[in-house]
């Protein structure tokens, strides 16, 4: 079961330097909002070319 309400009250919780540091390297990273970039075939790059030249 997944929660979808926020949170009705701010909590705080205290944390040990390592656990800082660690919780900061997670949020840089977001696995789940920053999927790797998909890689573009060369006839997709071609395209995106020429559409920059002479228009879409």
């Amino acid at each position: 079961m997944f929660m979808t309400q926020k949170p009705s009250r701010t909590v705080q919780a205290t944390l040990l330097p390592e656990e800082y540091e660690m919780l900061q390297d997670l949020r840089q990273k977001k696995p789940a909002r920053n999927p790797p970039p998909k890689r573009m075939s060369s006839g997709d790059r071609i395209a995106d070319k020429v559409a920059a030249t002479v228009g879409s």
